[in-house]
């Protein structure tokens, strides 16, 4: 059974407005295939963003430049940009070849162990 409890979003939403930060929710609520937003979603930069085929038809995600991840390869839209590089879970040629054609260097890493319990690269990283 799911439970939405917006408090917590909109407590954290107050505290990015008072630090001059602005913020936005995005229901995935009633998505089939989303098990939570950042794993089927990466930003890239430059107002490009990695998403599912699922994700991609939000509306919210409409004035982004979209990098779409078909259904057969959507757990790949878990991937990360790091400096010049964009790592990506190995076994996924449409998104590395979508990104190559892109000028992105990718580098693929062997994820298949942490895929069987639907881990992803950003589950496995540390931002500062």
């Amino acid at each position: 059974m799911f439970l939405y409890h917006p408090e917590g979003g909109q407590q954290l939403a107050e505290l990015l407005a008072r630090e001059g930060h602005t913020s936005s929710f995005v229901d995935i609520r009633g998505m089939n295939n989303v098990l939570h937003l950042k794993s089927d979603l990466a930003y890239l930069g430059d107002n490009r963003l990695v998403v599912s085929e699922e994700l991609s038809r939000h509306a919210h995600f409409r004035s982004f430049n979209l990098v779409r991840v078909n259904a057969t390869e959507s757990y790949a839209a878990n991937c990360l940009r790091n400096n010049d590089r964009v790592l990506v879970p190995a076994g996924f040629p449409g998104l590395r070849d979508s990104l190559e054609r892109l000028g992105y260097a990718v580098l693929s890493l062997e994820m298949s162990e942490f895929e069987k319990m639907d881990g992803g690269l950003s589950c496995l990283s540390l931002r500062f």
